[in-house]
């Protein structure tokens, strides 16, 4: 599950980036041009920085639960 935030964290943030360098090469923005470039810059961060979390946070599960998975899988001890 963590791993499909994660994805859609970094989806987002790439989003942020790409509307605003486009639309600042069709549309003249104005004034407005670097308080969209900082706002869309800020948005964009936290949307990455939220997709390394939820990554580091599936590794983390994943590890987790092969440990327990090895810990009390009978079939890989010797007798």
């Amino acid at each position: 599950m963590w791993e499909k935030i994660s994805d859609y964290c970094l989806d987002v943030s790439k989003y942020f980036l790409t509307a605003v360098f486009v639309a600042s090469l069709m549309v003249d923005l104005g004034e407005m041009r670097w308080l969209l470039y900082a706002i869309s810059g800020v948005l964009a961060t936290i949307f990455f920085c939220a997709g390394l979390f939820f990554i580091s946070k599936s590794k983390d599960e994943k590890e987790r639960k092969y440990k327990t998975t090895r810990k009390y899988n009978n079939k890989n001890r010797r007798t």
